[in-house]
């Protein structure tokens, strides 16, 4: 089985995740809620210049959506 390899800053994020399927039930609605504020705040970084921003163009069953490709490699 081949394994993905994540970047280092997502690998910390993910182990600094709470974890949610777990909270499910136990943790009130409301409080889970306010959980999501502070983990998106920690996601909102600057992007860095990219190798690749382009617009182009999805087939769906409804026909052509435009959509744009971002890329940081």
């Amino acid at each position: 089985m081949t394994r993905s390899a994540l970047r280092p800053d997502a690998t910390a994020f993910l182990a600094a995740a709470p974890d949610v399927d777990a909270m499910l039930g136990t943790v009130p609605l409301a409080q889970m809620r306010g959980m999501e504020p502070a983990m998106r705040d920690r996601l909102d970084v600057p992007v860095g210049q990219l190798a690749v921003n382009r617009e182009v163009t999805a087939d769906t069953e409804a026909g052509q959506v435009p959509v744009r490709l971002f890329d940081s490699r």
